[in-house]
Order: structure tokens, then sequence, then C-alpha cells
């Protein structure tokens, strides 16, 4: 069983998502770039030492993943070369929610 903790933060990490996923329903490049930052802010405040050695390499793997990817959507404000960055952080959010 998760670590309450962790799992209070991976819903606030969750939330960032969705807050990242309202800016590109309404088109908007510079919300989605501000949201971008927030998400890896709210990543980066996951305390890992609280989970498993398995639950670690998991997450590890698996948060490298929306770190890039959302470092890329923060560092532009074209839209479209957001989106196609959102796509791949949603798959790998999915399996975050997942695991």
């Amino acid at each position: 069983k998760l670590d309450k903790t962790v799992n209070k933060q991976l819903g606030t990490v969750l939330t960032s998502y969705f807050y990242l996923k309202d800016a590109f329903v309404k088109t908007d490049a510079k919300k989605a770039s501000s949201q971008a930052t927030a998400f890896l802010a709210s990543l980066s405040k996951v305390e890992k030492n609280r989970l498993t050695s398995a639950e670690q390499a998991t997450y590890d793997k698996l948060a490298a993943s929306l770190k890039t990817e959302a470092e890329a959507i923060a560092k532009t404000t074209d839209v479209e070369k957001q989106r196609t960055h959102f796509e791949p952080l949603s798959i790998v959010m999915l399996q975050l929610v997942k695991t």
C-alpha cells in the first residue's frame, strides 16, 4: 500500500496535470507553459524516500519522462509544439496513476 504522504503528493501532481490539460482545452499556450512549470514543481515535491525500492524505481522512470515533456511544454508558447509533448506526458501520467 502506498504511503499516505506520497499518495497525497501524487494527488497534487494529478491536479496539476488536470490544470495543464485545461489550458490545452482552451488552446492557451501561455497558460499551458505556466501550468507545466507548476506541474514540475508538484512533481519535485514527491518524497520518493517514502517509497519502497521497487516503487521508487518505477516512479523514477516515469517521473523522468514526465519532467522531460513538461519542461518542453514550459519552454515554448507555440501551442502546437506544446501539444506534441502533452500527448506523451498524458500517456506516462496514465501509467503513473495505474501503478
